[in-house]
């Protein structure tokens, strides 16, 4: 998630409107770790062999459910508290 101003967050996939047609990729933190790729390496030619080749590694994320009742009761906490 991005928090600043004027940034905006999309969906697994989506494609960036710009030259290029790159694509908002999910990625390993290994791939991340070796410095090896950049923006330019997710396009929307390259997304297709990428998820076929080593899967849709976005996919297990909306499988395991979160629970936000624990989070929700803080902000409540935090809300009476003022």
């Amino acid at each position: 998630m991005q928090n600043a101003r004027g940034k905006s967050v999309v969906a697994p996939y989506s494609v960036r409107p710009r030259a290029g047609a790159t694509v908002s990729a999910p990625v390993e933190w290994s791939e991340i770790e070796d410095k090896k790729i950049k923006i330019e390496d997710f396009t929307i030619k390259s997304i297709p062999k990428r998820v076929a080749e080593i899967g849709d590694i976005f996919k297990s994320v909306l499988r395991k459910k979160q629970k936000l009742d624990g989070a929700i009761g803080e902000v409540k906490k935090l809300i009476d508290d003022k």
